[in-house]
């Protein structure tokens, strides 16, 4: 007799554990449905793009290179690609200089985040979108190009073609997207030096000072797209300081706060992973998210570039060979 209550009580447990386990299976389906899907068929064609005038540089953006012709510049083939650990993932963070009413626009800002499970560790290696390289299938432009042209594939494709580089997924925000993120959790602690403070409060008449600050999302985005203080180099790497101090302040936050704006963020973002790569990132991700260490960087890195103007454009021609070496090291591949 009791080893049947016992297998009735089991038999219930077990009930229990099932319906709880459709009900979070049900729910975190309901949440992925609230995430954008990125447009197949909102590539343009290089006839389009023939058509298309290129982004021609202000005089607060310009470089100190010297003029070049697009038949001046050369660049390597078949390099070959950069070896992937099994406990590493590439996701490319892609921020799109989109405002209300327009299409998809050219990629801001594009940081690659390498997460290696077995070490615990966290690369954030920004690409400056000023780099000029060779587009797959159209000419030769800056690297921000990409995105406008052919969306997430030919983005991936021209990281990979130039500097050897397979990222598994993207993930896209545009700018309205970026302020209520930040927004939504609170703001972003950043330190500001003087300089930067003083910028922004010209600019936009805040009252903003030196040292640690919690800015609003239109706060943080007008600083992570400062371009009068160290160019696209500065700028990328404010970009960096602000995807660090989400990252530390998710670390601080409990499951339930985290659960809580979940459903808030996800229709903020475009991804083209599909709902189980999510899931399976989730699962092995977020067992290390509060002990990782993180490393940054960005390509191309210092000395392996050259500054130019080509066809009106201020950009950076990389040397490739050289950034795949860095690009090594920072992914902890040597």
């Amino acid at each position: 007799m009791g080893s049947r209550k016992w297998l009735i009580a089991l038999c219930w447990i077990l009930a229990a554990v099932l319906l709880l386990l459709i009900f979070a299976t049900a729910y975190a389906h309901q949440l992925l449905g609230l995430i954008q899907r990125p447009d197949a068929d909102a590539t343009l064609s290089p006839e389009q793009v023939a058509t298309m005038t290129d982004e021609l540089s202000s005089t607060a953006e310009d470089y100190s290179g010297i003029p070049l012709h697009p038949t001046d510049i050369t660049f390597p083939s078949d390099l070959g690609t950069l070896p992937q650990s099994q406990t590493q993932v590439r996701i490319l963070l892609v921020g799109q200089d989109r405002r209300s009413g327009e299409t998809r626009q050219r990629s801001d800002s594009m940081i690659l985040c390498s997460i290696d499970t077995k070490h615990s560790e966290v690369s954030l290696i920004s690409f400056l979108r000023d780099t000029y390289v060779p587009i797959p299938g159209y000419r030769p432009n800056r690297l921000n190009a990409a995105y406008q042209w052919g969306g997430f594939p030919l983005l991936k494709n021209t990281l990979a073609s130039n500097f050897g580089v397979s990222v598994d997924a993207c993930i896209e925000v545009d700018f309205s997207g970026f302020q209520k993120i930040i927004d939504t959790l609170g703001g972003v602690s950043i330190s500001l030096t003087d300089q930067e403070a003083r910028h922004l409060n010209n600019r936009y008449g805040w009252n903003l000072s030196s040292g640690s600050q919690n800015l609003t999302g239109a706060q943080a985005l007008a600083y992570s797209r400062i371009r009068a203080i160290g160019n696209d180099y500065g700028r990328a790497q404010r970009q960096r300081k602000v995807l660090i101090s989400l990252i530390e302040k998710i670390k601080r936050s409990g499951m339930m706060d985290i659960l809580a704006i979940t459903r808030q963020l996800l229709p903020l973002i475009t991804t083209d992973m599909t709902d189980s790569q999510i899931l399976s990132y989730v699962k092995d991700f977020f067992p290390i998210l509060s002990e990782c260490n993180i490393r940054t960087g960005q390509i191309p890195a210092p000395n392996t570039f050259q500054e130019a103007y080509v066809s009106g454009m201020a950009v950076l021609v990389p040397d490739l060979e050289a950034n795949r070496k860095v690009l090594s090291q920072l992914l902890a591949l040597e």
